[in-house]
């Protein structure tokens, strides 16, 4: 049996060498391309092995490039962190500045007195008509006079249940002032906590200023003009959104009182004799306009109410003084002093003292200057007659 094994062994064996020798013997060709295919073959495994490489690398790129994105977003979501703190505060801010801008408009805006009116009472006619000046067109003020047209003698005006009434509402009492209201300490003891504004408090008058015909300033043009100032300068203080319509009314104004001055002062320069009487100082303020000089005034020498005689006597010493008219309060009209004139060949001139509305047809803003040409007119033609 082991002896067969061997020879079938031996048997194959040379069969395999033979087989051998014989592809040997046919061609080397072959086993140069099964070397060739081997070699081929690694080199190619080489080549899928390396690209196979290089795409798990393109893989793993992407995933890195994902990190670095999400490493971007990580950052963005800070960011927008930060923004949203920023846009918080901000808001803060805004709520802050809001409330202090709510502030001040109530502060500036003052809107519990916005529609609220200026209640002004004047005390006499002459500082009403001056004061409508500078109010005109202003719906913030409203102003009342006092002393109604219908008083004979402001001198003697005292204070009624409708005067407190309106004193009591009140925002400021505007006086002339220079004693011509005797009722202005019942003002003051009843309303002790009302503003005056007294527009002669600072004006120096000649010779006796407690005397009542000196009382008379507003026919005086340039303290009209000087009134009017104050006037201004006051509502400009106390409504200063108004201001500057404050000051077009006084400038309006002022113009015309400038022109109605100068057309006096032009009177003056016709004539040679400038020497004028007067009845009282009040009437004084007349002639200062017209640049006239006052040789006589009969109230102070004689006192109120002259008898005719007395007047008589007067016209004798106004001609002896070189003056040929005399001033006359138109209230003071009467047939005695007619008669003296014509008895004594002075000539009468009749003054409207604008002391009320009364004698003041048609009711304007312009009636002061109205009164003021009129008076120019009877001075002209009484000393150029």
């Amino acid at each position: 049996m082991r002896f067969r094994k061997l020879c079938i062994i031996s048997v194959a064996f040379l069969f395999l060498l033979t087989a051998f020798l014989l592809l040997a013997a046919n061609s080397d060709s072959t086993w140069n391309s099964i070397f060739k295919s081997g070699i081929d073959a690694a080199a190619e495994y080489d080549k899928l092995k390396s690209e196979d490489e290089r795409f798990t690398a393109g893989v793993s790129r992407p995933e890195a490039e994902g990190g670095k994105h999400k490493a971007e977003e990580s950052k963005l979501s800070a960011e927008d962190g930060q923004s949203e703190v920023k846009n918080d505060r901000s808001g803060k801010e805004g709520g802050r500045f809001a409330e202090e801008n709510d502030l001040l408009k109530k502060e500036d805006g003052r809107p519990e007195n916005k529609n609220k009116k200026i209640n002004v009472v004047t005390s006499i006619f002459p500082v009403y008509i001056n004061t409508l000046n500078v109010v005109r067109d202003i719906n913030t003020v409203s102003v009342t006079n006092l002393v109604p047209a219908t008083e004979d003698d402001v001198h003697k005006y005292r204070l009624t249940s409708r005067d407190l009434e309106v004193l009591e509402e009140a925002d400021v009492l505007i006086i002339n002032g220079a004693g011509v209201e005797t009722f202005i300490e019942d003002v003051r003891n009843l309303f002790p906590d009302l503003e005056i504004l007294d527009l002669n408090k600072d004006i120096a008058f000649p010779k006796d200023e407690d005397r009542v015909s000196r009382h008379y300033t507003w026919l005086d043009i340039s303290n009209t003009i000087v009134q009017l100032q104050k006037i201004t300068q006051f509502f400009c203080s106390i409504d200063p959104e108004n201001e500057e319509q404050f000051k077009i009314n006084e400038g309006d104004y002022y113009v015309r009182l400038e022109m109605m001055l100068d057309r006096y002062m032009q009177v003056g320069e016709l004539i040679s004799n400038n020497n004028i009487a007067v009845m009282h100082g009040g009437l004084e303020y007349i002639a200062q306009n017209a640049g006239l000089n006052v040789v006589y005034s009969v109230e102070e020498e004689l006192g109120e109410n002259p008898s005719t005689e007395e007047l008589k006597d007067a016209a004798v010493i106004i001609k002896e003084r070189g003056a040929q008219v005399l001033l006359v309060d138109s209230s003071q009209r009467s047939e005695d002093l007619n008669a003296v004139a014509l008895e004594t060949g002075i000539e009468l001139c009749y003054i409207d003292t604008f002391v009320d509305g009364k004698n003041e047809e048609p009711m304007s803003y312009s009636v002061y200057i109205h009164a003021m040409r009129e008076n120019l007119n009877a001075l002209r033609g009484a000393l150029l007659s």
